[in-house]
């Protein structure tokens, strides 16, 4: 699918997003998305070659089915994959909680899909685990999914949690320090049965709880990772601390040797 077409189409439709999305976002959100599946290339005669994204074509038109209000959905039973309970504890929203197989902090992961009524034309749909929450729309094309009644909706959300590679955080280095802010304790994973074994990670606060990649962070706890590898470098190849660099970029060790220096400078 050309990356023209995409922008065209974005431009518009403008109404449902905010700000413009340009080619340098569309390239992010696209590799954050399918990773290696989806590859860019060109496309077309040497004179009007076009850019264009490989395995990746626009989905089909589908009529708008009727379906149930939001309050009929909510006082419904549903047939959902095993794992999956629902909960109606407000009278806006509907969630659907799954245990995981892991814990952090001694806390058992849970995965939570929230869905509620906005207003009496508006939904929204969420993600939440660990303490963060996500907006479903980064992941699915939700104005596909709605032209579908919302128990549907709801089966194909579950469907995609189901198949998603979820973010297990990341780990920082002695040495590796960030002001990014971020969650520091001991994750096990209970799927390695007696072997399982805690190990201190870190989860951003903006975690995305899902990524594109088994067994590899998210893009904003992969940030958190990156920046505190930089800062490790830029501490190994100076020869000293500047007597003006703000505190708050330095580790315990070096806020400690600073003052140090300061109190010997006053006397």
């Amino acid at each position: 699918m050309e990356a023209s077409e995409i922008l065209s189409r974005a431009c518009e439709e403008k109404g449902n997003v905010t700000g413009k999305l340009s080619s340098v976002l569309l390239g992010r959100i696209v590799n954050e998305l399918w990773g290696d599946e989806v590859k860019l290339v060109k496309r077309g005669p040497r004179k009007d070659r076009r850019t264009c994204y490989l395995n990746l074509r626009c989905k089909e038109h589908v009529t708008e089915l009727p379906g149930e209000t939001f309050q009929q959905f909510r006082g419904s039973s549903l047939e959902m994959e095993r794992g999956w309970s629902k909960m109606c504890d407000d009278p806006n929203s509907v969630s659907f909680l799954r245990f995981e197989s892991c814990s952090f902090n001694n806390q058992r992961f849970s995965t939570e899909v929230k869905i509620t009524q906005l207003s009496s034309s508006k939904i929204s749909y969420s993600l939440i685990s660990h303490g963060c929450e996500s907006d479903i729309g980064k992941f699915m094309d939700i104005s596909y999914i709605e032209r579908y009644p919302l128990s549907q909706r709801i089966n194909l959300i579950l469907a995609f949690v189901n198949k998603a590679k979820f973010c297990k955080g990341t780990t920082l280095e002695d040495g590796e320090t960030t002001t990014l802010p971020h969650v520091t304790g001991q994750y096990v994973d209970f799927s390695k049965g007696t072997e399982s074994v805690g190990e201190t990670r870190v989860f951003s606060n903006n975690c995305n709880i899902i990524t594109v990649k088994y067994g590899i962070c998210c893009v904003n706890c992969r940030n958190i990772k990156l920046l505190g590898s930089r800062a490790k470098s830029r501490r190994l190849v100076r020869d000293s601390i500047h007597p003006h660099t703000n505190k708050r970029y330095l580790s315990k060790s070096e806020v400690v040797q600073q003052l140090a220096k300061e109190r010997q400078a006053r006397y």
